[in-house]
């Protein structure tokens, strides 16, 4: 974390706020710094999908891929606008399965008539940890899933 950020944007470094809503308020800044308006959300199958008006998809791109590189994890494969996102480590999630953390996530960013569609799945299945393995990927998907959309 940059000493600008901390001095510009104190009340979202705050420890006195739960990690969860200190990362809604840091997308949302992110979100309102990119000029990005969320349309709608929801899920289709297996994955997010979001609507967002008013912004370019490079914009969109770069906010998520901002956000997952601040929650830890790294660009795997891809660009921004088609990128799998991972933390952990692959190999030593498959030597001992559910006790290493290992997630994969998939962001794709596409134009549409009106403005930006985001598409956020899994990269993974979670069979590697074994059902505990698969319990902790749903869990995360859902957390990151909740706060790209800003609710609770």
């Amino acid at each position: 974390m940059k000493d600008a950020e901390k001095t510009l944007f104190p009340q979202v470094w705050s420890t006195n706020f739960s990690g969860f809503l200190t990362r809604v308020i840091y997308l949302s800044f992110l979100i309102h710094s990119y000029a990005m308006k969320l349309m709608n959300f929801g899920q289709q199958g297996d994955k997010m999908i979001y609507v967002f008006d008013q912004c370019a998809p490079e914009q969109v791109a770069n906010a998520v891929g901002h956000f997952m590189l601040r929650e830890g994890y790294r660009l795997e494969q891809g660009n921004p606008m088609n990128a799998t996102y991972g933390i952990g480590n692959k190999t030593m999630r498959i030597l001992f399965g559910a006790f290493v953390k290992r997630y994969a996530f998939q962001v794709y960013v596409m134009p549409n008539n009106s403005g930006v569609t985001l598409e956020f799945s899994k990269g993974m299945s979670g069979f590697s940890g074994g059902v505990i393995g698969i319990a902790k990927l749903n869990t995360e998907f859902n957390r990151i899933s909740k706060v790209l959309a800003g609710i609770s």
